[in-house]
């Protein structure tokens, strides 16, 4: 179980996760693929420097405000 904030220089692609754990909030230098997700959570707030793919997400909570560079 991951709690908390993490940096990744590249790119990040949650292929096979269902699930997004509360209090995870990476920062992404480059791309952020959320793959099979299909729901964010509330306070779910991602710095992406190039692009963000809401993948299999069916909808968008309320608050949900990432930081992204280039493309959502």
């Amino acid at each position: 179980e991951y709690c908390g904030e993490k940096t990744i220089e590249g790119s990040l692609y949650l292929e096979g996760v269902k699930e997004i754990p509360e209090g995870f909030n990476p920062t992404v230098g480059r791309n952020l693929d959320l793959g099979g997700v299909k729901e964010i959570p509330e306070g779910f707030n991602p710095t992406v420097g190039w692009s963000l793919d809401l993948g299999g997400v069916k909808e968008i909570p309320e608050g949900f405000n990432p930081t992204v560079g280039r493309s959502l």
